[in-house]
């Protein structure tokens, strides 16, 4: 039953903005001032129907009335959360200081459930009562739901659960904090330039909305702000080299050092609370439920995968610094901290540019936005047999983004997805996906589709150019659009084992598989037309891309390595010193790294991924699940054709419908009718195979 909420004032009903159904969402309704009390409401509602469902006499318990009311108890609550947390994600204030109060509610909620023993017992009862009774989906759902809440010390005494709820909920507000500064932190950064000579390079806009920012900030000359698109801009495209540095300067202190003690509060008590639970670091307990199992076992696959490529990398720097040398006629020049793993940074691209004749803007041209969307819907279209209709009715959150609904071979409307490209202040940076409604699949049901939504921060048009593209933003298109994918076909008994629940280190290969794709002849003549004149791509233009496809590859996954590692010893080692997270960060670095970390980097101060994301003591998941696709790309890029409709429907109905019903092996498994192995990986790279 849907809980209406409604707020009593003098006798009068306020209609609340955010009563509606799960899976009906009406962007341009949603009131900042309604949320609290909507979610305050929607919590109490769920502990009333906690309480039913915990009253039901153990010889009428079943499967539906008990664990599939459980899990949708909290759904309305969820749905508001979820509001709330995206739009702060998208559009930053007024919605900041409402997630920030929605998230201590929403952590304490759960925590407690996460610490209420009478609902293990319950799901126990249930389990070992009827367990005949239950499909194999059922029976994996409830083994690994008791395992959570054992692994969570619901068997612990109840001090001890005392002390970890506080821990889980303090942790909760942190990483809203951390996240928050970053945000914050990235829209106030500016580089302030008096003369116009300083953006030698850069393009007419660029220069024209600096000379703007800096008026609007009562400055005279140019102000570079902070963006993903500009800094590849202005660290790629700026003649002046004091600009450069000093922009990647602004970059690296733009967090000044307020993220410190929150990154150093949340590992203290990350550790705590593994201590706590029986496990020697977070790593370990945090690794638990994914493939790697250990922290060590996920500490010894990046250490042993950089060390494969780190003779190369070394290599690639080396190159690098000679060529800079070179070309500034310096034999004391060094490579700038931002270049040390950059494919497309000023040196690399003019470097790239004299192997290869080819340079990262050099595609831009041929790849408009619009035209790489349409491309990538006629792809998956051929691929999976599903079609893509642009909904014009769906209310948005900003007039940047589209909306899409998605129809399956069967005419079945099976996703709707939000898509927010362009970058803008109050965007948190990066690209994600995420989803707000997970459709009910069980018996063949197709009444509602999934809905999601994928954003990223890609240059924005301007008034002689629409948003032009350069390879690695197409990646990204296709990496999150991946991850969307993934929901659109999960057609799981069960919907807690869709898309989301899949293992967090192979979550990532449905997502990363698709960025192979982007590099094949077939697809890229789909989406490479001139914005202009309509002509395709060059093949010699493509030839070359491919051709530098590989360009300081080993450089890149170094870069990984160093973030990966990083983020597990952070995890497993941080507790043993007195150092700064940021000093530890950069010992890690400059023990892997080809050359010293940038003494002002604030790079932990930034890292997102790990203290406010779900990547804690995860980040090498990219790398594992980065393997795991590249052999499965192998049966596609064997094929007669890469968009072989035949091996499309395999992947989907073998590997993305199936979500979390089976452990991801065995979908590797049935897909490529053998275990995984890291050749295809290496070989992709231009590794020599190494037994």
């Amino acid at each position: 039953m849907l809980l209406r909420v409604s707020i009593l004032y003098t006798g009068l009903i306020f209609m609340n903005s955010f009563q509606r159904p799960i899976n009906q969402f009406c962007f341009d309704e949603y009131k900042p001032e309604d949320a609290v009390p909507a979610l305050k409401a929607h919590i109490a509602e769920a502990k009333e129907r906690l309480e039913a469902i915990l009253s039901i006499a153990k010889q009428d318990r079943d499967y539906a009335n008990t664990v599939q009311a459980h899990s949708d108890m909290s759904d309305e609550a969820g749905y508001v959360y979820g509001v709330v947390s995206h739009l702060e994600s998208v559009l930053g204030e007024p919605w900041s200081s409402v997630d920030l109060e929605c998230t201590k509610l929403i952590s304490e909620f759960y925590t407690e459930l996460s610490a209420d023993k009478r609902i293990y017992d319950m799901l126990q009862a249930v389990a070992t009562q009827n367990k005949e009774n239950h499909t194999a989906a059922q029976k994996r759902y409830l083994k690994d739901l008791l395992e959570s809440y054992e692994r969570g010390g619901i068997l612990l005494p109840q001090v001890d659960r005392d002390e970890i709820k506080k821990i889980n909920q303090r942790l909760s507000e942190l990483s809203t904090i951390y996240s928050q500064n970053v945000t914050k932190k990235n829209d106030d950064a500016r580089l302030y330039l008096e003369n116009v000579e300083d953006l030698d390079g850069l393009t007419k806009d660029i220069i024209k909305d600096a000379a703007k920012q800096a008026k609007d900030d009562g400055r005279k000359g140019y102000a570079l702000v902070f963006n993903q698109p500009l800094s590849i801009e202005v660290l790629s495209k700026a003649n002046i080299k004091t600009t450069r540095d000093a922009y990647s300067k602004m970059v690296n202190e733009r967090n000044d050092g307020v993220n410190e003690p929150i990154a150093s509060e949340i590992l203290k008590l990350r550790h705590q609370l593994a201590i706590k639970l029986g496990f020697k670091d977070y790593a370990d307990l945090n690794t638990a439920n994914k493939m790697a199992k250990t922290g060590d076992i996920a500490l010894q696959f990046i250490q042993d995968m950089r060390k494969l490529y780190q003779e190369g990398a070394a290599k690639e720097y080396a190159d690098l610094e000679r060529f800079i040398q070179e070309y500034e006629q310096d034999d004391q020049a060094t490579v700038p901290s931002y270049e040390v793993f950059s494919s497309g940074a000023y040196y690399a691209n003019l470097f790239k540019k004299s192997l290869f004749d080819v340079e990262e803007d050099d595609v831009k041209p041929y790849l408009p936005i619009n035209q790489v969307l349409s491309g990538m819907f006629e792809a998956l279209s051929k691929l999976y047999g599903v079609s893509f209709k642009e909904n014009k009715v769906q209310q948005k959150w900003h007039h940047d983004v589209k909306v899409y609904d998605i129809f399956d071979v069967k005419e079945r409307h099976i996703a709707v997805v939000w898509c927010d490209w362009f970058a803008r202040p109050g965007k948190k940076p990066g690209a994600w996906m995420n989803q707000l409604y997970v459709a009910n699949r069980a018996g063949g049901n197709y009444d509602q589709p999934h809905q999601g939504l994928v954003c990223g921060n890609m240059p924005k048009p301007t008034k002689s150019s629409p948003a032009l593209l350069n390879m690695r933003d197409v990646e990204t298109i296709w990496h999150e659009f991946g991850h969307f994918m993934h929901l659109a076909f999960s057609s799981t008994e069960l919907k807690e084992q869709s898309m989301m629940a899949t293992k967090w280190d192979f979550v990532e290969a449905p997502s990363q598989i698709m960025e192979n794709f982007v590099w094949e002849d077939e697809v890229l003549a789909m989406m490479g037309k001139h914005h202009a004149t309509g002509d395709p791509i060059p093949k010699d233009l493509i030839a070359k891309l491919k051709q530098a496809r590989n360009f300081r590859v080993c450089s890149g996954t170094i870069r990984q390595s160093i973030l990966s590692e990083a983020d597990l010893r952070l995890h497993r080692e941080l507790h043993t010193t007195d150092i700064t997270v940021t000093d530890f960060y950069q010992k890690v670095s400059t023990d892997i790294s080809p050359a010293k970390e940038p003494s002002d980097s604030q790079l932990i101060h930034v890292f997102g991924h790990i203290f406010a994301g779900g990547y804690a003591a995860g980040y090498y998941s990219y790398k594992w699940a980065e393997s795991i696709e590249a052999d499965m790309y192998t049966r596609f890029a064997n094929a007669p054709e890469v968009l072989d409709p035949s091996i499309g429907a395999q992947y989907r109905d073998k590997v993305l419908a199936r979500g979390d019903e089976y452990d991801p092996d065995v979908l590797v498994r049935d897909f490529l009718g053998r275990d995984s192995n890291q050749n295809a990986l290496l070989l992709r790279d231009g590794l020599a195979l190494k037994t």
